[in-house]
């Protein structure tokens, strides 16, 4: 809407997909308005440790930039991994806007409920556009959006232990594939396998799946 043209950070999977202020400030020029940032991420898994989003927090500052954070996956994590939301570090709330919903966490994917939290002044500029562009939630799920966030949240830890042991036994059965590596993610539930070893490229693996293994 606003003829913004993203640019892309490039992540090595060999650093486990690690956030550095040089990769961040090489990509900065005067065009620059924001950061998009997703942890726990889709699809590698990484959840950002707390140096990398103070990292992150200090550039958004230091550039007066608004950052954009996907937290959907919040409360899916492993490990001992801890997710850390942008809008708590010091000095960002008012610059951070933060997307989040119930699809995952809640299982309420067929629902389509999420929603955007930040300042009143950032709200009031996504409101005059919301009501405009999208239909508004049906009142069913936004009163189960309420009910979930409110009511107990223990079945999200038992939900969590069982993704968990998905995650291994996915990833030790992933291992056993011949030029397969797949390390266990901590976070979300989605694994990013490095397909190097098999000397093709995603769309041939992704062909010779579908079409030879299903």
């Amino acid at each position: 809407i606003a003829g913004g043209t993203p640019v892309s950070v490039t992540l090595d999977a060999d650093d486990n997909f690690r956030i550095t202020r040089e990769k961040l400030v090489e990509k900065i020029t005067p065009n620059t308005r924001g950061i998009l940032v997703n942890s726990p991420n889709n699809p590698t898994g990484r959840v950002l440790s707390v140096e990398e989003i103070d990292t992150l927090c200090a550039i958004a500052i230091e550039h007066d930039l608004i950052v954009y954070t996907d937290e959907m996956y919040e409360k899916i994590i492993y490990d001992g991994n801890e997710h850390i939301s942008i809008a708590t570090r010091p000095g960002m709330w008012e610059r951070t806007l933060t997307f989040n919903g119930l699809s995952k966490a809640y299982a309420m994917t067929g629902w389509r409920l999420g929603y955007v939290a930040g300042p009143k002044t950032f709200m009031d500029e996504i409101a005059k556009i919301h009501s405009h562009s999208v239909t508004c939630a049906t009142s069913f799920a936004q009163f189960g959006g309420v009910a979930a966030l409110t009511g107990p949240q223990d079945f999200i830890g038992e939900m969590v232990t069982a993704w968990d042991r998905r995650r291994r036994d996915v990833a030790e059965g992933l291992n056993r594939i011949k030029g397969f590596q797949c390390s266990l993610v901590e976070g979300a539930f989605y694994h990013f396998v490095d397909i190097r070893g098999t000397g093709m490229d995603s769309m041939t693996i992704a062909d010779k799946l579908l079409n030879e293994a299903h």
